[in-house]
């Protein structure tokens, strides 16, 4: 059984300049609360303030 996600979450620019794909992909999952999430995308929702919003999309594999 799995569930798909589709979560918006605010990054701080700054905080990711120059990060790796996996550390910016575990990075995600902690502003998600989805430490599990698998084939993520995201896609530009806006900005707030300096920050940018990214709409994070995926699915997340249940344990039987």
């Amino acid at each position: 059984m799995s569930y798909d996600v589709k979560k918006e979450v605010e990054i701080d620019f700054d905080d990711v300049v120059g990060t790796s794909l996996p550390d910016f992909n575990e990075h995600l999952c902690d502003l998600t609360g989805e430490p599990y999430l698998q084939d993520i995308s995201w896609e530009v929702s806006g900005f707030n303030e300096g920050a940018i919003l990214l709409t994070v999309f995926g699915y997340v594999e249940e344990e039987k």
